[in-house]
């Protein structure tokens, strides 16, 4: 059986600091020296590997893409590549969303240009659909690939990569009528998702089936497509709208990348599918889901409760909006209107903090069923490579592989891949073996400094209570 650590690189020994890693800054004076045949395949002037080639890098949340990604970013341009990152989150797109969304940090924005971060803002635009997203990815991934650069495509919304890698689906453009009446139907389930849900498993049993809990929007968009063609979502395939590439010809500008592939179709234009190697971090159940748990409750530290709360209270965070139902931000703004009520009618202490232990408990709980669903979604997907990180230690003989990796032709590549099939098909395997199951079934809630009684929790819960005074006195006024 072969092991993806030894493809190209010797295992490094457990504990190895990253420190010899340091990165260089974007503008930084050093000079990279390419070896001439490297320069050729940048240039698009030589078979091995390929000119449109973008790396992926997705894994449930809490997993360590980022670090993995950045640690990739350092191999390559040891290497002499020029890596940027483009972000597949739904919520990292949003200026105004920063700790709930686990936003890379300036200073690691400083050391790899990062795209797509802070793309939206909640003040001057409305929630972006997938579809956006995908037009501005794929001109942003367009224009990094015609500057001789590598897109590294980092995140965990499963749509956002699906559509980057196997394409859009040819579904029809969304009707605001139809939309309006979708809408309806699912606001008539009144908030209960099982519900919800059954609605559309009436209509279009296959596509329920595929829902991840709680997908309010995804959930609607289906039942929308349902009552406009009387098809299965899955009736769209995703050959029909693939990434595109436009072909330069003289008068046709750069930007048009983003306009509709049926206009474009129409003019003639050239294109191809973006070529792509995938990864998906797979990795134990129990230590990743305390990651989780110390995730929650360390963006509680940094300022979650005063983000969404500031936002409420400006209306600029809306409950039934796609952004609003983000994990993190949903369980925080129902938190804080249950608090608000506590406030109208006086509510004591013991209320508060009863209200608040069941807020962190659903977080946390919201925020592991979603790394399990993004496991079960990516599991499917024979493209991306599963590899295995159980510690930050891992990090450095992966990202070292995956940047020699990069470098290989594409038949080289697909030998790699077919010599991992063995290996690969055991890691998806015990993501869902059942007494793994059975065994995450008892897992309790891991407390880090957020102890029941502590006084960190006593004191965010006079933050949370101030915050909601404030929202009660806005909504009041």
């Amino acid at each position: 059986m072969a092991s993806f650590c030894a493809w190209h690189s010797p295992v490094h020994k457990l504990g190895q600091s990253l420190s010899r890693c340091a990165l260089v800054p974007l503008h930084s004076s050093v000079s990279i020296r390419r070896p001439a045949a490297l320069q050729l395949v940048m240039e698009g002037r030589a078979s091995a590997g390929s000119p449109r080639r973008i790396l992926v890098v997705s894994g449930p949340t809490a997993s360590g893409k980022s670090d993995l990604a950045m640690a990739v970013a350092v191999e390559m341009r040891r290497r002499g590549l020029q890596p940027e990152i483009v972000v597949a989150d739904s919520v990292q797109v949003y200026e105004e969303l920063t700790i709930g969304s686990n936003k890379p940090s300036l200073d690691e924005q400083r050391a790899v240009r990062h795209h797509l971060v802070d793309a939206w803002s909640l003040r001057r635009d409305k929630p972006i659909s997938a579809g956006q997203y995908f037009d501005a990815a794929v001109a942003v991934i367009h224009d990094v690939l015609q500057r001789g650069a590598v897109p590294i495509v980092v995140g965990g919304t499963m749509m956002y990569i699906r559509w980057l890698v196997f394409g859009k689906p040819a579904a029809p453009p969304s009707d605001p009528k139809v939309r309006a009446e979708a809408d309806a139907m699912i606001g008539s389930a009144g908030g209960d998702w099982d519900k919800a849900l059954k609605i559309l498993a009436d209509r279009d049993p296959v596509r329920a089936s595929q829902m991840t809990r709680n997908d309010w929007y995804r959930l609607s968009r289906s039942l929308e497509i349902f009552l406009e063609t009387g098809q299965s979502f899955d009736t769209f395939s995703h050959s029909g709208a693939v990434p595109r590439l436009i072909k330069e010809q003289p008068g046709l500008a750069r930007t048009d990348v983003t306009r509709d592939i049926a206009s474009q179709e129409a003019r003639g234009v050239g294109y191809g599918p973006f070529e792509s190697q995938c990864y998906f971090i797979s990795g134990p159940r129990t230590p990743l889901y305390e990651r989780i748990d110390r995730r929650c409750e360390q963006m509680l530290e940094n300022g979650l409760l005063e983000e969404v709360g500031h936002l409420c209270i400006n209306s600029l965070l809306m409950k039934d909006s796609s952004v609003g139902r983000a994990i993190g931000y949903r369980q925080t703004i129902e938190f804080l209107e249950k608090l608000a009520k506590l406030v109208c009618t006086d509510g004591n202490e013991e209320e508060r903090l009863k209200a608040f232990r069941e807020y962190l408990t659903d977080f946390k709980t919201a925020s592991r069923n979603y790394a399990g669903a993004q496991a079960k979604w990516f599991r499917k997907e024979k493209k991306f490579i599963w590899i295995p990180i159980a510690k930050p230690a891992d990090v450095a003989c992966h990202a070292d592989s995956i940047a020699e990796n990069y470098m290989l032709s594409d038949s080289e590549w697909q030998s790699k891949v077919d010599a991992l099939s063995e290996e690969q098909d055991l890691l998806r395997k015990e993501t869902y073996d059942r007494a793994v199951l059975r065994k995450m079934k008892l897992y309790r809630e891991h407390f880090g400094t957020l102890v029941p009684g502590s006084d960190v929790e006593a004191a965010l819960v006079s933050r949370a209570q101030r915050l909601a005074e404030e929202w009660t006195r806005v909504l009041d006024a």
